[in-house]
């Protein structure tokens, strides 16, 4: 299946390079990247990136980097790691770029059907660890507020006993 057609969009410009990696110029490994500047294809959906068409369209690859060049989402909740059947699928970034990274245990591993979103108990003990990160903030701003009214009050009290 052709990426456009997965995503439903037309390509603008493309561009696959094979670059020797490592010191062996002749029997080093290679990288390939591919560029491609789509135009209506829709890769994000109700807070998710859809990265299953282009997981299949790379699927001779044992290792893909995906990036999105977005800014944060809010409310993302797409799918941050998952693993079935020699595929293991993880986001490395989120926002400023989307970063996945999609490892096959072999180039004949098949690719599985991936879901759009995060399983609901992941979501949830992902909030719950943003959450605790959030509110050590909060606590403190409590903390100083509280200082600053038992300071202003005894100065208060002071000046008034003074009359």
């Amino acid at each position: 299946m052709r990426l456009s057609t997965a995503v439903a969009g037309e390509v603008l410009a493309q561009s696959v390079e094979d670059v020797p990696t490592g010191s062996r110029p002749a029997g080093g490994v290679k990288q390939t990247g591919l560029e491609m500047t789509l135009r209506g294809a829709v890769f994000e959906r109700d807070g998710a990136f859809v990265i299953a068409p282009i997981v299949e369209a790379m699927r001779a690859a044992r290792r893909i980097e995906i990036l999105f060049m977005v800014p944060p989402i809010a409310g993302f909740r797409g799918l941050a790691s998952y693993k079935s059947g020699g595929l293991s699928v993880r986001l490395m970034q989120a926002g400023n770029p989307y970063r996945y990274s999609v490892e096959r245990a072999s180039a004949d591993t098949p690719v599985p059907e991936l879901p759009l979103y995060e399983p609901a108990p992941m979501r949830a003990q992902h909030r719950q660890q943003q959450g605790g990160t959030q509110a050590r903030p909060l606590v403190w701003v409590v903390v100083i507020a509280l200082g600053v009214g038992a300071a202003t009050f005894v100065v208060v009290l002071r000046r008034g006993s003074r009359l």
